[in-house]
């Protein structure tokens, strides 16, 4: 199984975007080619605090 690390990649929706459109989409059509399991990671860790913090700055677009 592919999962792509997120953790400091993405600080706001745009960049989230970009993630998806230049590292999730491709990866994911790799692997659906070669019979690899693909589970992206949204917002990794716990939903404590700082997870928390980071969907507000996001305008709660990962909110759970």
């Amino acid at each position: 199984m592919l999962s792509p690390w997120m953790v400091g990649r993405i600080a706001n929706v745009i960049e989230s975007d970009n993630f998806y459109n230049t590292l999730n989409l491709p990866d994911e059509t790799y692997c659906k080619a070669n019979g690899i399991d693909y589970q992206p990671c949204v917002l990794p860790g716990d939903l404590g605090a700082q997870q928390r913090a980071m969907a507000i700055l996001c305008g709660g677009s990962f909110t759970i």
